[in-house]
C-alpha cells in the first residue's frame, strides 16, 4: 500500500524537510512504503521511499481534533490549524471534516 501526498504544501513539507505530519480518515499499514501524488497530467510520480508511523488517533463527534491538529501543526506544511483543517476538508471532497481521523508521521528513508 502506498501514501498519497496530493496536498502541495504537505508534499512540500515532506520533499523539502522529509518528514511530515499528517492525518487521513482511514489507515491500517504502516512501515516501509511509497509516497506518490498525482501530477496535473494525471500521470503518477513517486517521491520517495517513506516511513509511516502512528502518532495518535482522534474521535470528535464534533469533527473540531483541535488538540490533535494543534499539537501537530508545525511539521504539517500548513501555517496554521485553521488552513490544515480546510485543506481535510477540501481533500474530502464534500467540504467536510470526518469524525474520525488517524494522525500520521512520515519520513523520508534514504
Amino acid at each position: 500500500m502506498v501514501i498519497w501526498f496530493n496536498s502541495e504544501k504537505a508534499r512540500r513539507q515532506l520533499i523539502e524537510l522529509n518528514e511530515v505530519i499528517t492525518c487521513r480518515k482511514r489507515r491500517k499499514t504502516f512501515g516501509i512504503t511509497s509516497a506518490i501524488y498525482k501530477r496535473n497530467d494525471g500521470d503518477i510520480e513517486t517521491i520517495a521511499k517513506v516511513n509511516v508511523q502512528l502518532l495518535n488517533e482522534s474521535i470528535d463527534i464534533h469533527r473540531q481534533h483541535y488538540r490533535p491538529f494543534s499539537e501537530h501543526v508545525e511539521l504539517s506544511g500548513f501555517e496554521t490549524v485553521e488552513e490544515w483543517k480546510n485543506e481535510v476538508k477540501k481533500l474530502n471532497k464534500n467540504l467536510w471534516m470526518p469524525e474520525y481521523l488517524i494522525f500520521l508521521k512520515v519520513t523520508v528513508v534514504e
